[in-house]
């Protein structure tokens, strides 16, 4: 993939590579939706652990969630951002 100059996509691609959850939690919802809880099962880690990653990543606009109103069974998602940097920082 070829080096994109929009600074928004710049500024999230560091984002993204720069915490150390925060790409295996995009892969895990590269292609789908999930809750938490089944990120960290896949991913062995702590239902915290996710729920912080996630919100870290929703605020850099990287995932959405799609019920925001639950209180449980929230599901999760990469943004159109979030899949293209997902793309490009695998893709390297």
């Amino acid at each position: 993939m070829s080096c994109d100059n929009d600074q928004e996509f710049i500024d999230a691609v560091s984002f993204a590579q720069s915490g150390i959850n925060r790409s295996k939690v995009m892969k895990t919802i590269e292609k789908s939706m999930k809750m938490p809880s089944q990120i960290a099962a896949e991913l062995d880690l702590r239902q915290s652990q996710i729920s912080t990653t996630l919100s870290e990543l929703k605020s850099a606009n990287l995932v959405v969630c799609l019920n925001e109103e639950k209180k449980r069974g929230r599901l999760y998602k990469l943004t159109d951002l979030g899949l293209r940097v997902y793309e490009f920082i695998t893709d390297e």
